[in-house]
């Protein structure tokens, strides 16, 4: 999306601006590698990059036994730089229900083990959740893309590192879900609307899914991907900065 005419604008890596069942699973694999969204509208843009996202099939996981099981669903998924150099970066990944019900990655160290061993990752071996996309876990040479020392991850150039989202319960009563991903790129305008106000104008990528069914079965219906898009969001924020 175009700033406002004359509206000083610039565009920043995300970086800057970081402030009931799951029964069956998809029938196969969904590949989805978003296309670079080149937005044109930046003549001062420094190089923009994507990196490739590809989503394997939900997975239920429950943490210990009847009467008390608590439920988790969790999107592995591949996460890939295509580039010839190292990218910092900060994955934000949230779902909803068409039911309004919210979920957020988060970190749960019994649902990441038993999710490695359903994946076949063997002790030692590198599987990404939540305080893995969030925070850095190694030393980076990367170039800080913004005036504030953050500590980011930083996915190698030519690079695939296998992630998987989990997310907290299940909306039983559900007919539609959105995953939304946000970081996958650096496609992120800045524009100052008034002192110490800006808009941010970020891409988001989407995943959609559908289960279908009548609904004294619903629970055992099967979750199907049914599309992916790249959305633009915008929103307001407070700053330090005049």
């Amino acid at each position: 999306m175009r700033p406002n005419a004359g509206a000083p604008a610039r565009r920043l890596s995300r970086l800057a601006v970081l402030g009931g069942a799951l029964v069956a699973a998809l029938a196969a694999t969904v590949t989805l590698l978003p296309a670079r969204p080149a937005r044109g509208d930046d003549q001062t843009s420094k190089k923009l990059w994507v990196l490739d996202f590809q989503a394997d099939m939900p997975r239920r996981v429950v943490i210990d036994q009847e009467p008390n099981l608590d439920v988790y669903w969790v999107l592995p998924f591949k996460l890939t730089n295509n580039d010839a150099e190292d990218h910092s970066f900060f994955l934000d990944i949230s779902a909803v229900s068409d039911k309004d019900y919210q979920y957020h990655s988060l970190s749960q160290p019994q649902v990441k083990e038993k999710i490695a061993r359903r994946l076949g990752i063997r002790e030692g071996g590198t599987l990404w959740t939540e305080e893995d996309f969030t925070t850095a876990h190694a030393a980076t040479t990367v170039p800080p893309t913004f005036p504030t020392q953050l500590d980011l991850p930083t996915i190698k150039a030519n690079t695939t590192v296998q992630c998987a989202a989990i997310f907290h319960g299940w909306d039983s009563e559900m007919d539609f879900l959105t995953v939304s991903v946000k970081g996958l790129t650096n496609d992120v305008i800045i524009t100052k609307t008034a002192p110490h106000e800006r808009k941010l104008s970020e891409r988001v990528f989407q995943l959609k899914y559908e289960r279908r069914g009548q609904d004294y079965i619903r629970t055992e219906q099967p979750v199907e991907a049914v599309g992916h898009e790249w959305v633009t969001v915008e929103r307001t924020i407070k700053t330090d900065l005049e």
